[in-house]
């Protein structure tokens, strides 16, 4: 349809469907396991709490950048398997970061 546009984001798969999160002092937790994401992720905002099930038939995919986001950002992050159309295969920009991924 003319007008419309598609917007397509990169997302890092954080956790499967039947999973449980925890956001807890900053950090993220899948089932009682700290998520160590200290190299390429911020860090939640402290005073974020929240605990959830990934649904069936989901995955959570979050953006690197989340000092600032909201439950209900992290919320419109759980998103359908049908709705993934591709993975990552490497970083070009900036160039002193150039990465392959397997």
């Amino acid at each position: 349809e003319e007008g419309t546009r598609t917007v397509r984001h990169v997302r890092r798969v954080i956790a499967l469907s039947g999973e449980k999160v925890t956001v807890a002092d900053g950090q993220l937790y899948i089932g009682n396991s700290l998520l160590d994401e200290s190299e390429y992720a911020e860090r939640f905002d402290p005073a974020l709490s929240m605990r959830f099930t990934v649904p069936e038939g989901s995955l959570l995919l979050l953006p690197d950048e989340r000092a600032n986001m909201t439950a209900e950002d992290v919320t419109r992050c759980i998103s359908p398997l049908s709705d993934i159309v591709g993975e990552v295969r490497f970083t070009a920009f900036p160039l002193s970061r150039l990465r392959f991924y397997n």
